[in-house]
């Protein structure tokens, strides 16, 4: 197409091209927005989205109630448009979209008894609670490990949270040099 989204057809040759509306389509596109390989596989190597695992722990966090927004140092798997920093995701488009989030955490005891998991977008918070769980101390925990569609506007974000209540302050979030642990990814569906 061109830029108005006008298809050129051509007699097969290429020395006669005619111009083919194709209703629906609308392309403003300065790349290739839509790309069919020999097989047929469709990629959109423009459309918005992520995956990045938090690289290390960061100790002394919540415990006492507060809710912390995952920030730390990130690497990223994959970033299509660089919509992703810090822990935090920006929309760059209006669209629905999909969330992946694991969050684990370390310094559980029987002192704590409430654990909330978030989501935080711009429109509002998707939370998970955990009360009465049985806590592990020896190896982190992974407490939120869920899908999440979220309607967002162009320039809402995207982070996740954790608050831990019932004790003090040493619940540490837990990252490390692979992506087992606290991780996050975002696609716009659409």
């Amino acid at each position: 197409p061109d830029a108005t989204g006008t298809l050129l057809n051509s007699d097969g040759d290429g020395s006669s091209l005619t111009s083919v509306s194709v209703a629906g389509i609308n392309s403003s596109a300065n790349a290739d927005a839509i790309v069919i390989s020999s097989d047929e596989e469709v990629t959109m190597p423009k459309q918005p989205g992520f995956y990045a695992w938090l690289n290390g722990d960061i100790s002394n966090v919540t415990g006492d109630s507060t809710v912390y927004s995952i920030a730390g140092t990130w690497s990223e798997i994959t970033d299509q448009n660089a919509d992703f920093s810090s822990g935090i995701f920006t929309a760059p488009v209006t669209g629905t979209y999909i969330f992946y989030c694991n969050i684990s955490i370390s310094g559980l005891s029987a002192a704590f008894d409430v654990v909330r998991c978030y989501l935080q977008t711009s429109n509002r918070n998707h939370r998970y609670y955990y009360n009465g769980f049985a806590y592990v101390t020896s190896w982190p925990i992974a407490l939120h490990n869920g899908v999440i569609i979220a309607d967002m506007d162009a320039s809402d974000t995207a982070q996740m949270k954790v608050c831990v209540a019932g004790g003090t302050k040493v619940i540490e979030v837990e990252g490390n040099t692979e992506s087992q642990q606290t991780n996050f990814g975002g696609w716009l569906l659409g």
